[in-house]
């Protein structure tokens, strides 16, 4: 999901290209929002993910279109009208924005007078010394922008993960190649599948690291380099973004690994754990007593730590983190009922109300059917048994769908301790609406996919509805 600086970003260009429309109101109120969002300390996609889009809403300065955008952002990783917005545009208004003094208003003034449209156009004028001409410009502003323009090359900016992940993959492929490598990995926010990228990390495996470096500072998609040690280099690529290399030996890899690939928040909540067990946890590995425990792989940092395993694009630092070291383990198996067919009928999801208990809160909380596993019973037995319990809702009246199969672990605490509990959801289709609710519950509701993800209490039961509804979205288009 799209961070808070990148929804920032996004807000802000919005603004841009309105100005160049001579839109008076409009602007400011994406300037207003977008700084607003620079300010706040949550994620938005984590206000969204317990809250919908009245939580985005609530926060000052956040209109109902405004939040309906950021909404789209967060869901899909893109803003249609943004997109729209560009196509549009006679003018690259994001790229000369980047450059110092160059504001919305000076961009339409040499377009309209210059009929400078990008980069390109404007250093061409800037030869032919047509700005100083302008009124409004002169010799002094000519200077300013061509300064601008010099230093917009040594900016460091984010580029987008399509465009920096070949560039990456060529470069493994080349390293992986040298009879001195054993193993080589992409680490940073490029294994985080950002969507965007700041600089490429990358690891490597060998005994032998001169040999390494060497080849690293020749490669062809590096223009310059900063910096050539035995066990780190780095450089400038020729796309405009910094690449670090690091040569690491076998019994750190994994630790390396785990460190350069986890976000600042979540590397802080593996350390924090790691003291609290009494270890030591950094990039050479995690330490008993000086002595090291893991380090190899991965995995046996957070086995060690007693921590799930995390896949590396969900190393965000939120919730991810999920204690398995605990005596009370429960797994469950959980249904996604729905009723209706996309491009024929409207798609109605059933949820339903738990009344007040241990995660509840004060007015209980609305979740998706699911109940536990009992001994010796089959996944999709107590699927359907679930189901009936808690719905009423027959077996006969149910179709499983091929193909979906999604998980969720969380922590919980009651007064017996720290629960681990899995639920194991499976998506349903209902021929009927008729429910009658278990004592468990006190209420249902059967709602569109964007009304019951506002309406669900917990994160983890909205990443469910939001794979499910994606499933059925792309088996319609089969």
């Amino acid at each position: 999901m799209l961070s808070n600086q990148e929804i920032s970003k996004i807000l802000y260009e919005i603004s841009e290209y309105l100005e160049m429309e001579d839109d008076p109101f409009r602007p400011r109120a994406y300037q207003k929002a977008a700084r607003i969002i620079e300010l706040q300390n949550r994620s938005l996609a984590t206000i969204y993910a317990k809250e919908g889009i009245k939580g985005i809403e609530r926060i000052p300065g956040i209109g109902e279109i405004i939040a309906k955008k950021i909404e789209e952002l967060i869901l899909t990783g893109q803003l249609q009208s943004f997109e729209k917005l560009k196509r549009e545009s006679p003018v690259d208004v994001s790229t000369l924005t980047k450059i110092e003094g160059m504001g919305p208003k000076k961009i339409k003034a040499l377009w309209q007078k210059l009929g400078v449209k990008n980069l390109d156009d404007l250093k061409k004028i800037i030869g032919q010394h047509k700005i100083r001409e302008l009124d409004g410009f002169g010799e002094k502003s000519e200077e300013n922008i061509l300064r601008g323009i010099k230093a917009l090359k040594t900016q460091k900016e984010r580029l987008l993960l399509k465009k920096v992940l070949p560039i990456a993959e060529e470069i493994k492929q080349r390293l992986s190649e040298l009879p001195e490598v054993k193993k080589v990995e992409i680490a940073g926010s490029i294994r985080r599948k950002k969507e965007t990228v700041g600089d490429i990390d990358m690891l490597v495996l060998s005994d032998k690291p001169e040999k390494v470096m060497d080849v690293f500072v020749k490669l062809p998609q590096i223009v310059e380099i900063y910096a050539k040690g035995q066990t780190k280099s780095s450089g400038r690529l020729s796309i405009g973004i910094d690449i670090d290399l690091r040569v690491v030996p076998e019994q750190s890899f994994g630790a390396a690994l785990q460190y350069f690939t986890g976000s600042k928040l979540h590397n802080i909540k593996l350390r924090t754990i790691a003291l609290k067990k009494g270890y030591k946890l950094n990039e050479y590995g995690l330490f008993k007593n000086n002595e090291q425990v893991a380090g190899k792989n991965e995995k046996e940092i957070y086995d060690k730590l007693g921590i799930r395993y995390i896949g590396p694009d969900k190393r965000i630092g939120e919730n991810e983190v999920v204690i398995t070291d605990t005596n009370i383990k429960e797994k469950s198996v959980g249904a996604v009922v729905f009723h209706g067919t996309y491009g024929m009928e409207r798609i109605e999801y059933l949820i339903v109300h738990y009344p007040k208990g241990a995660r509840s809160g004060s007015h209980g909380h609305w979740d998706m059917v699911k109940g536990h596993v009992d001994e010796g019973e089959r996944e999709i037995d107590t699927l359907f048994r679930e189901t009936k319990e808690e719905t009423g809702l027959q077996k006969d009246n149910l179709e499983l769908i091929d193909g979906f199969k999604e998980e969720i672990h969380y922590n919980f605490r009651t007064g017996r301790g720290l629960h681990y509990k899995k639920v194991v959801f499976y998506l349903l289709k209902s021929k009927i609406k008729k429910v009658a609710l278990s004592h468990e519950h006190d209420d249902y509701k059967w709602l569109p996919f964007k009304d019951a993800l506002e309406t669900l209490t917990f994160k983890g039961g909205k990443e469910i509805l939001i794979r499910a509804n994606k499933h059925l979205i792309n088996r319609e288009k089969l």
